[in-house]
């Protein structure tokens, strides 16, 4: 009985390593699709944040197929040839809480069913299609607390970083790992002249897209920020779901 207890238990190990290696598949091909969507197209030599996205996917071994359906996705490909359409659903929930899905699809009726199937285990329920003026449309870069191999003070790496014209905000976020790492927010317009400045200085970009900030974000229990991160995580599980953004800050 030991000897079939340890293989279940090898067998679980294994099957859990293989979803946490497919979901990050799965990001890691959102990511190229994103970035050729606002990039500027499906080529490395033009697309800075393509060329990023496609260098982390090849650092975790993505298949190079997998690389080539998410490019095609950026473009408007599916593998049937349908034509994929880019839309934002929103959803709200208690205490003025909202949530903008951005999606892209070939299926709007299943991408929507699929987004009422979560909700349908919580207490928050689609939008009615006006809420989206409470968000911005911003470039997002991620850095390293580090310039070159160094390590670097958080506070002088961020009063250097708001010197670089086009900056428009910075704060310090905690990534999955616990890891202490520097968030950077530019208008949609400055942010190619900010992430060239960003690299002048030699810092570490971990991440460089195109997202939503809230206008205004709101404060609110703990154990509510708990439900509305693990909404958050489900809906990113979604095949059709690219990003989710809100108006509470989930730090």
């Amino acid at each position: 009985m030991s000897g079939h207890s340890k293989w279940k238990k090898i067998k679980r190990q294994k099957s859990t390593a293989d979803l946490k290696k497919g979901n990050l598949f799965t990001k890691l091909g959102q990511a190229i699709t994103l970035a050729v969507r606002e990039g500027g197209g499906g080529e490395e030599d033009t697309n800075f944040m393509l060329r990023m996205a496609i260098s982390k996917a090849k650092e975790a071994n993505v298949p190079k197929d997998t690389i080539a359906r998410a490019i095609n996705r950026g473009l408007g490909k599916s593998e049937s040839g349908t034509t994929l359409e880019q839309v934002t659903y929103e959803v709200v929930g208690a205490e003025g809480i909202t949530l903008l899905i951005d999606c892209v699809t070939d299926n709007k009726n299943r991408t929507i069913s699929d987004i009422r199937r979560v909700l349908s285990n919580s207490d928050f329920s689609m939008g009615g299609g006006s809420l989206a003026w409470q968000f911005d449309s911003k470039g997002i870069i991620i850095l390293e607390a580090r310039k070159g191999r160094e390590p670097i003070k958080e506070e002088e790496m961020i009063l250097a970083i708001m010197e670089i014209s086009g900056v428009e905000d910075v704060h310090t976020q905690i990534g999955e790992n616990n890891e202490s790492l520097i968030a950077v927010f530019t208008q949609r317009e400055c942010f190619k002249e900010v992430f060239q400045g960003i690299k002048e200085q030699e810092y570490e970009v971990l991440e460089a897209y195109m997202g939503k900030k809230a206008k205004n974000f709101l404060t609110v229990k703990d154990s509510l920020k708990l439900r509305v991160n693990d909404l958050k995580n489900k809906l990113l599980d979604l095949e059709d779901v690219e990003n989710v953004w809100t108006n509470i800050d989930l730090q």
